[in-house]
């Protein structure tokens, strides 16, 4: 019995454990696979790359917004600037028109935003748009005449234009 108690107590004192070890002490497997609180340095290195690309991808839309509204800008003024000039010729009388289709086509170089001429670019704000007009064939059965106006400006991609095009048929002869 006694030797069965000596067992037992032996087996108190070690709980289970192998005798000659640190009572905690763990086995090298256990050791390198056991996780503690906290991140890695892989962990943080992989999080700070993502967020990286993430940062560049907001920025590189946040540049696409603003050309994409800079070109809006610019397509709004060239079409106020055409439509404009397409009313201003569809208001003229029917001796209006023909001595505007006679003088043939008109092309307005350098206007500012509000279509007005800017003889020196560097004193006009903003960009300088060019208005050009064309007259075709007038239908002489109708008494009107067709006209296409283009508005063009420059940007760092390249010129760019709009073009407008309508009949005009004279409201008092």
């Amino acid at each position: 019995m006694s030797s069965l108690r000596n067992i037992k107590a032996a087996q108190g004192e070690n709980r289970g454990r192998t005798p000659g070890r640190r009572p905690n002490a763990r086995p090298r497997a256990e050791r390198l696979t056991s996780r503690r609180p906290g991140f890695t340095l892989v962990e943080l290195l992989v999080t700070i790359v993502v967020l990286a690309f993430g940062c560049l991808a907001a920025v590189k839309m946040q540049g696409d917004a603003l050309r994409g509204g800079a070109l809006a800008d610019h397509l709004t003024v060239a079409a106020l600037l055409a439509e404009s000039e397409m009313e201003r010729l569809k208001s003229l009388t029917r001796s209006q028109l023909d001595a505007e289709v006679a003088a043939g086509d008109k092309e307005e170089p350098q206007l500012n935003r509000l279509g007005e001429a800017c003889p020196d670019p560097p004193d006009c704000p903003g960009y300088i748009y060019g208005r050009r007009v064309r007259f075709f064939a007038g239908m002489p059965t109708t008494f009107s005449h067709q006209a296409e106006i283009t508005v063009s400006w420059n940007e760092a991609a390249g010129a760019k234009s709009v073009l407008y095009s309508g009949v005009m048929t004279p409201l008092s002869f």
